[in-house]
């Protein structure tokens, strides 16, 4: 999931790449520029929503601390901002989905926290069980109205990486002589 998910970040390194020509140096040197970049606006994406999410149950100054031990005592920012390393998505999905379901349940909100479930769980599959227990919440939380959007949008995720894993015959394009 990560490389899909970051892909848009590269429309500008490879608008470079194709106006420069792309030789095999300066393809390496953007390629690390761009997995650094990428990484670190994961991180501190990542924290900036857990601030924001801190900040619906605690005082600013209470929630920019535990923002900043976050940020800075756990592996966020030494590690996940150095590589794109399925962790650093999982924790910017994982707190994008408690975002999403500490706030009031509207249509929009239980498609986004559907979709970010599913993602959880394609991205990293032994985060399935975290995934499955926030979805379990996340059901209660839309109710029966909103329910189905949500699982539908839950599934969406789950359903391309099953169709990626499946063994499909495979088409050989070589011409045959």
């Amino acid at each position: 999931m990560v490389p899909v998910l970051v892909a848009p970040l590269y429309v500008p390194a490879v608008g470079y790449l194709h106006l420069r020509g792309w030789t095999a140096a300066r393809f390496d040197r953007v390629a690390r520029i761009m997995e650094k970049l990428s990484a670190s606006l994961l991180a501190a994406l990542s924290a900036s929503l857990l601030y924001l999410l801190l900040r619906r149950r605690t005082r600013a100054s209470i929630a920019l601390l535990l923002t900043v031990a976050y940020a800075f005592g756990t592996t966020t920012w030494m590690v996940s901002s150095q590589a794109l390393w399925q962790h650093g998505m999982a924790e910017l999905l994982v707190i994008g989905a408690l975002l999403l379901l500490t706030a009031p349940c509207t249509a929009p909100r239980a498609l986004a926290a559907g979709l970010l479930l599913g993602l959880i769980a394609g991205n990293r599959p032994p985060d399935v069980v975290l995934g499955a227990v926030l979805g379990v919440y996340a059901l209660f939380w839309a109710g029966r109205r909103l329910a189905p959007l949500l699982a539908a949008a839950a599934a969406l995720p789950m359903f391309v990486v099953l169709f990626y894993n499946l063994p499909w015959p495979r088409i050989s394009w070589a011409v045959t002589a």
